[in-house]
C-alpha cells in the first residue's frame, strides 16, 4: 500500500501544483484501487479517523479555504493509512505542517505572499506517507 501512496502522492501533487485542483476522477480511481488493495490484503479501515476529518476539513474549507478536492483526499488517505490513535494523529499533523511550511516558503521565495493560493495535496501526501512509513 506505501507504494501505491507514493506513487499516487507524485501524480496528485503534480497535478494540484499545475492546476490548484484535485479532479474527482482520479480520486475516485484513486478510492477504487486503494479498496481493492485493502481487500486483497486485508488491511484495516480506519472508520474513526475518516469520520473525524470529515468536519475537520469541512471546517478547513469554510475557515482557511482548503478546497473540496483536498477535503476529499484527506478522507480519503485518514481511511486508508491514519489509524485512529494520539501518536498516528500527531505524526500525520507534523508531516502536513512540515510540507505546508515548506511549500510556503517556497512560495515566498519565489516572489508570491502568504494569501496566494497554494497546493495542498503534497502536504496532505507528506502525512500520510509519514503515517504509513513508520510503525
Amino acid at each position: 500500500m506505501l507504494l501505491a501512496l507514493v506513487l499516487a502522492s507524485v501524480y496528485f501533487s503534480i497535478v494540484d501544483i499545475r492546476s490548484h485542483r484535485i479532479p474527482n476522477r482520479p480520486l475516485l480511481l484513486f478510492l477504487i484501487f486503494l479498496s481493492i488493495l485493502a481487500v486483497a490484503t486485508n488491511s484495516n479501515l480506519n472508520w474513526m479517523s475518516a469520520a473525524i476529518s470529515l468536519p475537520v476539513g469541512l471546517l478547513l474549507s469554510i475557515v482557511a479555504g482548503l478546497g473540496f478536492g483536498d477535503v476529499k483526499l484527506l478522507m480519503i488517505l485518514t481511511l486508508f493509512f491514519l489509524p485512529s490513535n494520539l501518536t498516528s494523529a500527531s505524526r500525520f499533523l507534523a508531516g502536513v505542517a512540515i510540507s505546508a511550511l515548506v511549500l510556503m516558503v517556497a512560495t515566498l521565495l519565489k516572489g508570491g505572499n502568504y494569501r496566494d493560493s497554494m497546493a495542498f495535496a503534497p502536504s496532505l501526501f507528506a502525512g500520510a506517507i509519514l503515517c504509513a512509513s513508520l510503525p
